[in-house]
């Protein structure tokens, strides 16, 4: 969101998801914009494939959410990234 209120994405022409540590920028997904289905809400589904997650080791990361439209490019959430985390697994 934008100042923790819901985006509008109805009028998305793209959406890149760009995932990063503290070394930076790792890696990015696309969303399609007509699989939203409730624009209005500013809520993505991103899948994580096996694809996206393969290099990411067990630590901390980031998420922005990088949206095209009309008026230009607009990243969010606009406070700061989203931070999650990867854990290990016993495999």
């Amino acid at each position: 969101g934008n100042d923790n209120v819901a985006t509008d994405l109805t009028n998305a022409t793209s959406i890149t998801v760009k995932l990063g540590n503290a070394s930076g920028y790792l890696k990015s997904a696309t969303v399609d914009p007509a699989s939203l289905t409730d624009p209005t809400t500013g809520q993505i589904v991103l899948a994580l494939t096996a694809d996206l997650m393969t290099g990411l080791t067990a630590g901390n990361y980031q998420l922005e959410v990088w949206v095209v439209d009309s008026t230009g490019t607009s990243i969010y959430p606009s406070e700061s990234t989203l931070q999650f985390q990867v854990n290990s697994s016993l495999e």
